[in-house]
């Protein structure tokens, strides 16, 4: 079974998207940018924007490299620790019109790791945050993905 960890940075609390990531345990991640959205969030100003700048990508190409990558890991079982995480990947699946829209079958599972956990190198960088969250649920043995387990599941 393929494994995926995603990870999005977005323009404050159901904002727009600004990245995404998702990390792979054979190390082939993928990460994107998108322009930066106009009237930056204070805090995201502070936390997320220093940490951007070295993959923007306009939004088509966003998409179709996002796409391609999603297709050779068709089937995969995508974890992430935030539900907008999901949203925003299903809102770029579903593209701007149905025509531009790609179906990659996948699996989705929502996680939910203690406080303090996943430790990622770069705090609110998309890339390091999947990481480290693929670590931490790695190395946990699965816990938070299974509700009998002792980590909480939403």
């Amino acid at each position: 079974m393929s494994r995926l960890y995603l990870d999005t940075e977005f323009n404050g609390h159901g904002g727009e998207l600004i990245s995404l990531a998702l990390a792979a345990p054979d190390d082939k991640h993928w990460y994107g940018e998108l322009p930066l959205p106009h009237g930056i969030d204070p805090w995201v100003a502070e936390h997320v924007i220093p940490h951007t700048g070295a993959k923007v990508m306009l939004p088509d190409l966003f998409r179709a490299s996002l796409s391609e990558y999603l297709r050779t890991r068709s089937g995969a079982t995508i974890y992430a620790d935030w539900p907008d995480d999901f949203a925003h990947l299903m809102r770029l699946m579903s593209g701007p019109e149905y025509a531009q829209s790609f179906m990659i079958p996948c699996t989705m599972r929502l996680i939910v790791t203690p406080d303090g956990e996943p430790k990622p190198a770069i705090p609110h960088h998309a890339l390091s945050d999947a990481v480290a969250l693929m670590n931490w649920h790695i190395e946990s043995g699965d816990r938070g993905a299974d509700p009998t387990s002792s980590g909480r599941v939403t």
